[in-house]
């Protein structure tokens, strides 16, 4: 499964001069980390930010003695920037993105911003059916904070073989929410599974192309 997530970026520079600004932090072999550029063009700039990180282990053998070493460990961060959002993607983030954010942030003189994207789920199942021509079938729905009662909150994953739909209505009025989390599958191609959050982030139930992860992009800037 390939997970895909977008942002919205703003920074204080044209998108003609990102290109420029990225080059000045080029990864090598000597540094700890930096940006490598598979692409540049008028509205797409493609690359990675890679961290190096030492491990160091001991290894007690069976006379007593350490043996230490260290092992380098590397962190990628794949990334496209473009000139329309949602303008930052990413693919397969790892949990720690906090060097990427800083090394963003420093390159830019702090004149830059990244907010996550509010993506109401129901909207783009409705806009996924409409890419498709066919009907969604939402297989699962998470629910988060849901209050129950006064000071009692929930989060409740409801599950189907067939199709939930005709649940939702009555589920989200009764306890005024939307599901954050859905996972449908297209018609009856089982190749055509996706969940997604309501924080514009994608999970592809297979090896995803570009066509499909520039569509699903399509879904959340509408």
């Amino acid at each position: 499964m390939k997970r895909v997530k977008w942002f919205e970026i703003k920074w204080n520079t044209d998108f003609s001069g990102i290109y420029k600004i990225l080059k000045q932090a080029p990864y090598t072999r000597e540094g700890v980390s930096g940006f490598i550029i598979d692409h540049a063009g008028k509205s797409c700039v493609e690359g990675r930010y890679i961290e190096k990180f030492i491990q160091n282990f001991s290894v007690r053998d069976p006379f007593g003695g350490i043996t230490e070493f260290a092992q380098p460990e590397f962190r990628t961060v794949d990334f496209k920037m473009f000139d329309s959002g949602p303008n930052l993607e990413l693919l397969d983030p790892p949990r720690g993105l906090q060097g990427f954010w800083a090394k963003l942030a420093e390159l830019f003189e702090f004149g830059i911003s990244i907010e996550e994207i509010n993506t109401p789920t129901i909207r783009l199942v409705d806009a996924i059916e409409h890419h498709f021509g066919e009907k969604a079938i939402i297989n699962s729905m998470l629910f988060s904070d849901i209050e129950l009662q006064k000071n009692i909150h929930a989060s409740i994953t409801l599950k189907e073989t067939n199709d939930l739909r005709k649940f939702l209505k009555g589920f989200c009025g009764q306890y005024h929410c939307e599901p954050q989390k859905i996972h449908l599958t297209i018609g009856d191609k089982p190749l055509y599974q996706f969940s997604f959050n309501d924080k514009a982030s994608f999970n592809f139930a297979r090896t995803h192309s570009t066509e499909e992860v520039s569509w699903a992009r399509m879904m959340i800037s509408k």
